[in-house]
């Protein structure tokens, strides 16, 4: 009965625990996930860094942002570590993945790794990512 128990309280928080996202099949829910393939092939884990280029928009970072605002032109050219990756729920973000890292301070910076990576406000290089 203890068997059972276990099985029924640890399978799940195991099964959820391994979770691969892909480009072009993002569920509409909000998840963490393990790796992200990317458009381009690439496979990201949180154990990975990302290196931040230069903001895009006239007034700061407009795919990297913090409270959903761009976030501080201070993190451009620093390599920050992933400490995990997510999609939302919310309409506007709908089949996105988001890296969410943590240079300073409390709240997380969310970086749209697809349109960050287009714009050049994340610079990918295989040896780091891979």
């Amino acid at each position: 009965m203890k068997l059972l128990i276990y099985l029924i309280v640890l399978l799940p928080i195991l099964a959820i625990s391994q979770r691969d996202i892909k480009f072009g099949s993002i569920p509409v829910m909000a998840a963490s996930y393990n790796t992200y393939t990317t458009k381009d092939g690439q496979i990201i884990s949180f154990k990975n860094s990302i290196n931040i280029g230069i903001p895009s928009g006239a007034d700061g970072f407009r795919f990297i942002t913090r409270d959903w605002v761009g976030a501080d032109n201070i993190i451009a050219g620093r390599k920050l570590p992933i400490k995990r990756i997510r999609s939302f729920q919310r309409q506007l973000l709908r089949n996105k993945i988001f890296l969410e890292i943590r240079p300073y301070g409390i709240s997380p910076i969310f970086v749209d790794y697809e349109m960050a990576l287009e714009s050049g406000e994340i610079i990918a290089d295989p040896k780091e990512i891979n």
